[in-house]
C-alpha cells in the first residue's frame, strides 16, 4: 500500500493533494510597508459605525451647489437673471462663464454663488432631478 506524500511545514489536517510549490516562501513574508495604515483602517472598522454619512461623490457636488443658491436671497433680481441665463444661447453662455471665470477661481463668494445660479440655470434633465434631491435633502436638515 502507498504512503501519501509527507507535506512538511504544513498543519497537520492539510489534505494530501496540496504540494508546496519550490518557489512558495519558507514562511510568511512579515510585510511592514504600510502596517500603520493598516492598524488604522482595521481600528476604524472595528470601532464602529462610518462616522459621517457617506454621498456619492456626484452627489456632494450637487450639495455645494444645491448650498450656494439656498444662500442666495431669492428675490425678483434673481428671478429676472435666471429667465434672462435660461434663455440664452450656447455662444452666449460661454461668454459668461468666460467673464465669471476668474472671480471663481479666485472663490470669491459672490462669484460662486453667480456661477451656481449660472450653472444650474439650464441643467440637464440629471442635473435637474439630482439638484431637486439635493435641495430636498439640505431642507430637510435644516440648512
Amino acid at each position: 500500500m502507498a504512503t501519501a506524500p509527507v507535506i512538511t511545514g504544513a498543519p497537520a489536517r492539510t489534505p494530501t493533494n496540496i504540494v508546496r510549490l519550490p518557489t512558495a516562501a519558507r514562511r510568511k513574508v512579515d510585510n511592514a510597508r504600510f502596517a500603520e495604515q493598516r492598524r488604522s483602517a482595521i481600528a476604524a472598522r472595528q470601532s464602529g459605525e462610518w462616522p459621517g454619512k457617506y454621498l456619492h461623490p456626484h452627489d456632494r457636488r450637487m450639495d455645494e451647489q444645491a448650498k450656494l443658491l439656498l444662500s442666495i436671497e431669492d428675490t425678483v433680481a434673481t428671478r429676472l437673471l435666471q429667465a434672462i441665463l435660461a434663455a440664452l444661447d450656447d455662444g452666449a453662455r460661454q461668454k459668461v462663464a468666460a467673464a465669471l471665470a476668474p472671480a471663481v477661481i479666485g472663490e470669491r463668494p459672490a462669484a460662486l454663488q453667480a456661477f451656481a445660479l449660472f450653472k444650474t440655470s439650464k441643467p440637464t434633465v440629471g442635473e435637474a432631478h439630482y439638484l431637486g434631491l439635493a435641495l430636498d435633502r439640505l431642507r430637510a436638515e435644516g440648512c
